[in-house]
């Protein structure tokens, strides 16, 4: 059993046996020929849009990807930045208490070259 044909073809005649279509943009008839022409402008509106689309989304990515290399970027520098000024700090404290052990050092050297000098001389 077959099914009787329930719709249109686009592409029907005139009455002078042309073909014509019904216009994409418009609905009107139109000749194959127009047709073809507007399809093919409509594609290549569409292509360019497309295009600037893909445009915008690559630049719009590149620009969040750079940004993130930045932040990054900041935070490793930042975390050496830390780093040093820790090490600087520790090794200022270190050089201080070495300076003050060595200065009481010379005091208790002192002192007890004194007391010596004292015992001596009474």
């Amino acid at each position: 059993m077959t099914n009787p044909q329930t719709h249109q073809h686009e592409n029907d005649a005139d009455d002078r046996g042309v073909a014509v279509d019904t216009c994409p943009l418009c609905g009107s008839k139109i000749s194959r020929a127009e047709f073809l022409e507007v399809e093919a402008k409509i594609r290549i509106e569409v292509q360019r849009q497309a295009s600037h689309e893909i445009e915008k989304i690559t630049a719009q990515k590149d620009r969040e990807r750079e940004a993130a290399v930045l932040a990054k970027d900041a935070a490793v520098r930042k975390q050496l930045s830390d780093e040093a000024a820790r090490n600087t700090a520790e090794a200022l404290r270190k050089q201080r208490d070495d300076i003050e052990e060595s200065h009481r050092r010379q005091l208790a050297e002192r002192d007890e070259k004194r007391e010596g000098l004292e015992g001596l001389a009474c």
